[in-house]
């Protein structure tokens, strides 16, 4: 990835592991006891809405990233969740969400301007950007 938000241990469990408010679940697919990816979600009960705040996996392997998704949203059914929200950047990750039924919601345009011609050039490059909805200070209702 061009750009990606450390997801280091530390960072994992101070983001979702350690948060005050919410509870989060997390699937992880491994082989051999080497992590292939994972899926970090969450529902929001009132609003039978479920959250899925991060994912990551081998996009040369997409359906260990398919799996991860499927599993999650059998969660969710079991919990009677209505909808669920995901928010990527990633054109693979698209891709997969896509096949599954999950489609776009809204599009934002955004206007920036920049000092740094290198830091704009990887901006414009985003492609190879991989961001979540955990990235974010925004992880649903509460």
């Amino acid at each position: 990835y061009d750009f990606i938000i450390c997801r280091n241990r530390d960072y994992l469990n101070w983001r979702y592991f350690r948060h005050p408010f919410y509870k989060y679940k997390v699937i992880v697919a491994l082989k051999n006891e080497r992590i292939l990816g994972y899926i970090v979600f969450r529902e929001e009960k009132e609003a039978k809405t479920g959250y899925i705040l991060d994912i990551l996996g081998d996009l040369n392997y997409p359906h260990h990233i398919y799996f991860l998704v499927v599993k999650a949203l059998r969660y969710f059914k079991k919990k009677e969740v209505e909808n669920v929200c995901c928010s990527l950047t990633h054109k693979k990750y698209i891709s997969v969400f896509r096949k599954i039924g999950f489609y776009p919601y809204e599009k934002t345009d955004c206007l920036i301007r920049f000092k740094d011609t290198q830091l704009q050039n990887v901006f414009f490059r985003r492609k190879n950007w991989h961001l979540t909805l955990g990235d974010g200070d925004f992880q649903g209702m509460k």
